[in-house]
């Protein structure tokens, strides 16, 4: 537990403005040039209201009207056809209450949550909400719908708010639904030219004409406010970690032909184009979801194939694909992230992955938050988790359990049992108690002598569940 003295990081970001001076503009770029990326050596404040680690999620079967199929082939309009429009927004209202923390009304919470230029009147505000188009795996309907409906109701003019997706078919998916599930006027666009922005140091890459312009040699960001809505899938490429989720969701920001890596995914990310000036407490990029009513196993192509239930929702991209890839797709979808592109990513952002503060990170649960801190707090531990076994003893070969975990039951046993269900081994919970990611056994019995080779069963208590696994025990 943290001393009452010390200050994390969490806390640090809470009350501090970085003043760090923003990226310069020259007034002529090269293309993007391969070079070592410059990550930030500390964690920076994005949102000026919102903490960067706070992840929200809304877990709700009811979002959707049918059970997993495999939606290869399946138009826009069969698909969205399964999604329940009502419930949808009704949750994304709780998320966006739940995100904001201390707003009372979903109306007040969404108006925290979008940051205009202080220069700027609401009707004249200019909105981009990249969707990911590729593969038949896309942003929802009804989500989509619920963001433009805020920001108009904010005072953003419909025709000021652009859909896109840069060279892909964002046109042909969702322009039908304009008038028709999308509000009137509201644009989408594939993009055109692409204008070259700086990103870290003297690197640059080729951004969408829909975030910039060229006028005279200098570069116009042309959107106050970026919205970045990605969908849950995988990837056959390892570099940039084997998911698809926010961070990549701007390879169709940016003109990259092939899957770039996770270091490549940082610079791409952090580049004004993209964040915007955060420092002056101005963010472009003001919300992050992840669209996984359904999620792909696979990808980048990635037909829906497994039914998740959730939405999420963060105003840092780094965070909110973290979580996403250990709280969904590694229990869920059993789709680990490729070894040591998780630890790249954070690193890049000023974060430790084994630090306890981002290692504890878990969702706070939409439907269940209160602003009352005690019954708030009841709300963190709101998905299925894994928690992990692992054998640590040099007389056996390396071995692993995984199991999924029910949300807010906390484990209250974890037992080794033989294969006639007697206890071997009580392992302590002392040490876990809420959050039981990994739990260790030394391949010893109750009375600390090592066991037999064979077959073991591992059962564990939360709540009202048990479950079992068996473990294999070999010389």
């Amino acid at each position: 537990m943290r001393e009452n003295n010390k200050t994390s990081r969490r806390d640090f970001l809470k009350t501090t403005t970085i003043s760090t001076a923003g990226l310069a503009v020259g007034s002529s770029f090269a293309n993007y040039t391969k070079a070592e990326p410059r990550g930030w050596t500390e964690a920076k404040s994005i949102h000026p209201s919102i903490d960067n680690l706070r992840v929200v999620v809304a877990h709700d079967s009811a979002m959707v009207n049918t059970n997993c199929i495999d939606f290869s082939g399946f138009s826009m309009e069969k698909q969205n056809s399964y999604a329940n429009t009502d419930k949808i927004q009704e949750n994304m209202d709780k998320m966006a209450i739940a995100l904001a923390e201390d707003q009372s009304t979903a109306d007040l919470a969404w108006k925290k949550i979008f940051i205009k230029p202080a220069a700027k009147s609401w009707n004249e505000v200019t909105v981009a909400i990249k969707i990911n188009a590729i593969g038949s795996n896309h942003p929802r309907v009804a989500v989509i719908d619920k963001l433009c409906s805020e920001l108009i109701n904010c005072g953003v003019l419909a025709e000021n708010i652009t859909i896109f997706d840069a060279g892909r078919t964002a046109t042909s998916l969702y322009n039908s639904f304009v008038g028709n599930g999308i509000p009137s006027n509201v644009k989408v666009s594939n993009g055109s030219s692409n204008v070259n922005v700086p990103t870290t140091g003297t690197n640059t890459i080729t951004c969408t004409d829909i975030l910039a312009k060229s006028v005279n040699g200098a570069i116009v960001y042309q959107k106050d406010i970026l919205i970045n809505v990605a969908v849950c899938k995988g990837h056959s490429q390892s570099k940039n970690g084997g998911f698809t989720l926010t961070l990549k969701n701007h390879i169709g920001t940016v003109n990259i032909n092939k899957c770039p890596s996770a270091e490549k995914l940082i610079e791409i990310n952090q580049c004004e184009a993209i964040l915007g000036n955060f420092e002056s407490g101005e963010p472009r990029q003001c919300l992050c979801i992840v669209d996984a009513l359904w999620s792909a196993t696979n990808g980048p192509g990635g037909n829906p194939n497994v039914d998740t239930y959730r939405l999420v929702m963060g105003t840092h991209s780094p965070i909110v694909d973290y979580l996403t890839v250990k709280r969904i797709r590694e229990p869920i979808l059993d789709k680990p992230a490729v070894s040591g592109k998780l630890e790249t990513i954070l690193s890049g952002y000023g974060y430790d992955i084994n630090d306890s503060e981002i290692n504890d990170l878990d969702f706070i649960d939409a439907l269940t938050y209160s602003s009352d801190p005690v019954k708030s707090e009841k709300s963190k531990l709101c998905n299925p988790f894994m928690a992990t076994i692992t054998l640590t003893s040099p007389e056996f070969r390396h071995n692993k359990v995984q199991m999924i975990l029910p949300g807010t039951n906390y484990i209250s046993s974890f037992l080794i049992l033989d294969m006639k269900g007697r206890v071997v081994h009580d392992i302590e919970l002392k040490s876990y108690g809420k959050k039981n990611v990994n739990i260790t056994w030394d391949g010893k019995d109750k009375y600390d002598r090592y066991v037999n080779s064979g077959m073991y069963i591992v059962k564990c208590t939360a709540g009202n569940t048990i479950l079992r696994r068996k473990l294999t025990l070999m010389k």
